[in-house]
């Protein structure tokens, strides 16, 4: 069994379905167990949607250079400093390095915007909310054809689901009908693709009786994805869907 702290540090690459099947088994085992680290999950959850919405070009320009001509002022200190002081050389080079860190904070906060461009904003995914958060409309599927839909329901009859599939330039969007699951469960869905990749797509608090709809994205092209999984925070597994 492996310890919290390893489970937190792997939990980024788990919800982006990086982790190899025997990793993943622990992180998964330790998550059932865990109530702390199963929060976490939930919060990380929605990060592969919102890392599917940033294109190439979102980050060429957020990009920003520092100038060349301060790099160098630091460098010239830093040599300075080193033939003043060569016994203390580890310290200076940190400070050095967290000087030019800071320095290129500061240069691209003031840097200045092009008119028509907006600044891009990449932000950490905020926690899950106790309702369904209401998304962009998805993008329509080619040719008028209506989206494809698939469905699942438990042995039992009490949970069954449906998943809506929208194409998009970058993934697939997704729109989840849920019903039986018991009020005060945390869940997410996640999409399973072709080669057994995993990715969290969505996470969602289910605050009252009856049939619920949430939304998601994932990276996965439509003709890629094999099921989604729902799961509760602790790891178990409410319903497979088969894609």
């Amino acid at each position: 069994m492996i310890d919290c702290s390893a489970v937190r540090t792997a939990l980024g690459a788990h919800v982006l379905g990086a982790l190899d099947p025997g990793e993943r088994a622990r992180v998964e085992e330790h998550l059932a167990e865990c109530r702390a680290c199963a929060a976490e999950l939930a919060v990380l959850a929605p990060l592969p949607g919102l890392l599917a919405k940033v294109t190439e070009r979102d980050v060429e320009q957020a990009a920003v250079q520092p100038p060349a001509h301060l790099l160098d002022r630091l460098l010239a200190e830093v040599a300075r400093e080193r033939r003043r002081q060569r016994a203390r050389l580890g310290v200076v080079a940190a400070a050095a390095a967290a000087a030019v860190a800071a320095a290129v904070a500061a240069f691209a906060g003031l840097a200045p915007r092009e008119a028509r461009t907006p600044p891009v904003a990449i932000t950490s995914p905020a926690p899950v909310t106790p309702a369904p958060v209401p998304t962009r409309p998805p993008t329509p599927a080619p040719s008028g054809a209506p989206a494809p839909v698939v469905s699942a329901g438990a042995a039992d009859g009490r949970v069954a689901a449906s998943v809506e599939m929208r194409p998009r330039a970058n993934g697939t969007d997704l729109v989840v009908r849920l019903r039986g699951v018991p009020r005060g469960t945390r869940c997410s869905l996640v999409a399973v693709s072709r080669d057994d990749g995993r990715e969290y797509t969505s996470s969602w608090f289910v605050d009252y009786y009856g049939p619920a709809r949430y939304t998601g994205m994932t990276s996965f092209p439509r003709d890629q994805i094999k099921a989604f999984e729902i799961v509760t925070a602790d790891g178990r597994t409410l319903l497979r869907i088969p894609a």
